[in-house]
């Protein structure tokens, strides 16, 4: 049993985790695994605030830690070892590394997790197209694992068939789920989204929208945005004199913006921000900023990804100019980037038109522009972007701009007309130039 002083210190820590303060979480873990070792429960929480940082290899660690306490933790080891373990990697050799088939040659028979571990490495290196040739590599055997045991579909079956490519196939097995959940009375917002996604790939356009219907909250952005025309403009260097034009648009959407946009830099972005998206290590780090925003009127709306913070008291008094983010991708295993979120948002409350700035999918070494993101380090982008998909962005993108659904800057419209093979060599380039 924990004593009262352990015990009131993991009740803090999960008032704390409660407002996704995760900094503050693995301090007070730190203590109370000083004070309890065999407690699976601090490891537990310690890993899971590791994993909100990002920082998958101290996530394993306490992970392991926690199984070697409580063997009912040993999902969740399983889970964050498959993401980020280096010793999945140490028998691979670094040249072997360059060339996915000699990869497959050596190591035929390892599990998907283990293909996935390769994933991370590879693209933390910049050897990008390999890294999604074991990604497919681990779908692929999950996909024949399924198909052979006769499995009814899963969400992670069709999550598998995405990264394969086979759309329509992912499109049949979310409806045969979507109809059993239907039954049992249930609704997946991840399910749903992969369909979609299938849908739009393969041709459905804009229609594939219609079965991720707002609700709630989605009213206000609803009220902001629908028959308007709408400049959702992005963070990258292009250093283009666009800020005429997007000053011309009814509605500016930017993501992640914590300070007024610089006079110097108006001529190239405009100055205005009617609504803004922040992921959850921003509205953390940085929730004083944004509320000074907020209450400065320098930005319209904050969309949050995490609707708890909007109830903290952390923005009490502005809860008319917060909205949570439409489609809650933060809970879904579905890794839609800032830019393309947006559009796949705004897509959905029929904007009168809708052109896209400043965006280049990390395909130059300076994919943002100066003062935005300053603090955050090369590696621990990497880290993120290999959480999301950065083909799942590029191929929606693509098939949106070609059903004419939004427009493009120059710039990105010769990037989004651009072979995958093309845009995975430039991610390459532009990730190995910024190795760390």
């Amino acid at each position: 049993m924990l004593s009262m002083n352990a015990a009131d210190l993991f009740a803090q820590a999960q008032e704390f985790a409660k407002k996704f303060y995760w900094g503050q979480v693995i301090k007070i873990c730190e203590q109370g695994v000083a004070i309890e070792k065999t407690n699976a429960r601090w490891h537990y929480l310690l890993a899971k605030a590791h994993t909100m940082r990002f920082d998958y290899a101290k996530a394993a660690k306490a992970a392991l830690l926690g199984r070697n306490c409580d063997k009912r933790f040993a999902n969740y080891q399983q889970k964050w070892i498959a993401r980020e373990s280096s010793k999945l990697f140490q028998t691979i050799d670094p040249e072997d590394a360059q060339d996915a088939i000699n990869i497959q040659t050596k190591f035929p028979s390892q599990p998907p997790e283990w293909w996935i571990a390769c994933y991370h490495k590879l693209f933390h290196t910049g050897a990008v197209a390999q890294a999604y040739q074991a990604k497919q590599r681990a779908a692929q055997i999950y996909v024949d694992r399924h198909e052979l045991e006769n499995r009814a579909p899963t969400v992670t079956y069709v999550r598998a068939l995405v990264l394969l490519g086979a759309y329509r196939a992912a499109q049949r097995q979310a409806a045969k789920l979507a109809a059993k959940h239907a039954m049992d009375g249930k609704k997946d917002l991840n399910l749903l989204q992969l369909s979609a996604y299938s849908a739009i790939a393969s041709g459905a356009g804009k229609s594939a929208l219609n079965v991720l219907s707002p609700e709630g909250e989605g009213r206000a952005f609803d009220a902001l945005v629908r028959g308007k025309s709408v400049a959702i403009v992005g963070p990258a260097s292009t250093q283009e004199r666009w800020g005429e034009e997007i000053e011309s648009f009814d509605v500016v959407i930017r993501p992640g913006i914590t300070s007024p946009m610089p006079a110097d830099m108006q001529t190239t972005l405009g100055s205005r921000s009617d609504a803004v998206y922040y992921n959850g290590p921003d509205e953390i780090d940085h929730s004083d900023k944004i509320r000074e925003l907020l209450q400065n009127n320098q930005i319209g709306m904050a969309v949050l990804r995490t609707p708890n913070l909007m109830s903290s008291g952390v923005y009490s008094g502005l809860s008319a100019r917060l909205n949570s983010t439409i489609i809650k991708f933060w809970e879904c295993d579905f890794g839609l980037l800032g830019v393309p979120k947006i559009l796949w948002d705004v897509l959905k409350f029929s904007p009168r038109r809708i052109k896209v700035f400043n965006s280049d999918f990390y395909s130059t070494p300076t994919p943002y522009r100066d003062g935005y993101r300053a603090d955050e380090k090369d590696n621990i982008r990497k880290r993120t972007l290999a959480r999301h998909d950065l083909i799942e962005n590029y191929v929606l993108c693509q098939h949106l701009f070609g059903e004419n659904l939004f427009e493009a800057d120059p710039k990105l419209e010769a990037l989004l007309r651009l072979p995958l093979g093309i845009y995975l060599e430039r991610l390459g380039v532009a990730f190995r130039s910024t190795a760390n």
